[in-house]
């Protein structure tokens, strides 16, 4: 604690020798600090957003040169479609169809009004709420 008043001191006196008062700094500027800390998590979140644009834009870009040199640009999956009745007593009655075939797009994310085909062969059943 000596040491801080020493150097307190010694401020002090330099200050006064210049003829300007000294100016008290803070312990600690928490203003600065969140300051700091929105621009970081502003720039975080304006990067990921330009990832998944992107990656979306290239895959995109994939599928038509898959489609242009149709190199398997499309795949079919089986699935379970159905339908789920509420019925007035609270219950609900399911009513399964036959199995379709689906076309979907080999691509990560959905293009074209159809869904990826990962995405497709993970949810095989399809329902429709009524």
């Amino acid at each position: 604690m000596g040491e801080y008043y020493r150097h307190i001191s010694e401020l002090l006196k330099q200050h006064r020798a210049e003829g300007e008062p000294p100016q008290p700094r803070p312990p600690y500027d928490f203003g600065r600090f969140w300051r700091r800390l929105s621009r970081a998590l502003g720039i975080t979140l304006a990067s990921l957003l330009l990832l998944a644009a992107v990656a979306f834009a290239g895959d995109y870009l994939l599928l038509r040169y898959r489609i242009a040199t149709q190199r398997n640009p499309y795949g079919q999956v089986t699935v379970r479609p159905y339908y789920a009745v509420r019925l007035k007593s609270g219950k609900t009655e399911f009513m399964f169809l036959d199995p379709q075939t689906d076309t979907c797009v080999n691509s990560l994310f959905p293009h074209l009004g159809m869904q990826a085909c990962w995405y497709e062969r993970r949810h095989p059943e399809r329902a429709t709420t009524i």
